[in-house]
């Protein structure tokens, strides 16, 4: 244990605007407190002798003037006050080399000094001395360990150094376990099981493609139907009106060939051929209408071949 020192300052005021401050030291017991020597200069008066020239005046008689003004010089030694610096050694209490306080109280000096610093989370805990935490060394913690270069980290499959720390990590199809340091053999891990699940996954967005497709058929083929059954619906009303105009024209024909009257002949002729150029107009739309249930129906007949072949791979 070295010797310390602390400072306790009076001040006296002998009026409102000076104040004489008086430092008092006191010598106590501190850690780290060391007698520093500093070379100090100080002004001090002394007396230092020189010649001083002393003039006496007297008159004299001169050839122009009456009276000539004439001094006599006389030399005497005599004494003045010069500063010179005077240079002494005074001792002074301070803290050791590496230390400082921590507050200006404080009797010892227990605060280390670390020039550079301690990184990484470090403590100064001597002079240019650091504790550093796991993971980290060298003078400021300024150094990763490498903790994968010894043998005690204790992964079984391969060990990966990272800032301050490592990690284990596995082959591939191998997992880690939870203690970290364990690898286990991983069936979901392995390049086979993920190529399945790649497939499955393509195969399940074809699958959803092939259902909107089937939607859409059904749709067309529920609007086809519709419109199947509304062309049927109206060639029944065009063949019930043709059987009805043939039979109003086979009567009337009957009539006029059993008649024996000219005019009424060619009354009945005229009515004949106007009757049946009815019935060779309605036979066209017939035909024409017929051509589109055809049409219709044949487009049917596709769309639920590929209805059928939807089902088909849906179901594979």
């Amino acid at each position: 244990m070295t010797i310390g020192s602390y400072y306790r300052t009076f001040a006296i005021c002998l009026s409102y605007w000076t104040c004489i401050v008086l430092a008092v030291t006191h010598v106590r017991p501190g850690r780290h407190i060391c007698m520093e020597e500093r070379r100090m200069a100080r002004p001090v008066p002394v007396q230092q002798s020189y010649c001083k020239a002393v003039y006496t005046p007297r008159t004299r008689s001169c050839p122009e003037f009456t009276v000539c003004p004439q001094y006599d010089v006389t030399y005497r030694t005599a004494m003045k006050t010069v500063f010179q610096m005077q240079i002494s050694n005074d001792y002074f209490h301070a803290c050791c080399p590496g230390w400082t306080r921590k507050t200006p109280w404080d009797r010892g000096c227990m605060e280390p000094i670390c020039s550079n610093g301690c990184e990484n989370g470090g403590t100064c805990a001597e002079p240019n001395s650091c504790i550093c935490p796991t993971g980290y060394s060298g003078t400021n913690c300024d150094t990763d360990i490498d903790e994968c270069e010894s043998r005690d980290h204790g992964c079984t499959h391969m060990c990966k150094n990272t800032a301050g720390s490592y990690m284990c990590a596995c082959q591939e199809g191998f997992s880690l376990a939870t203690d970290g340091k364990t690898c286990t053999f991983c069936f979901t891990c392995q390049p086979e099981f993920k190529n399945i699940q790649e497939s499955i996954a393509n195969l399940q967005v074809k699958v959803e493609l092939l259902e909107k497709d089937k939607t859409s058929l059904l749709e067309t083929i529920n609007n086809l139907e519709t419109k199947y059954e509304h062309v049927l619906s109206i060639v029944d009303g065009l063949n019930d009106t043709i059987t009805m105009v043939i039979d109003a024209a086979t009567a009337k024909q009957t009539q006029t060939i059993s008649s024996a009257q000219p005019t009424t002949t060619t009354t009945a002729t005229t009515e004949t051929i106007t009757a049946t150029k009815i019935s060779a107009s309605n036979d066209i739309e017939y035909i024409q209408y017929y051509n589109q249930i055809e049409s219709l129906s044949e487009q049917i007949g596709m769309l639920e071949e590929r209805l059928e072949m939807c089902t088909c791979k849906g179901e594979r």
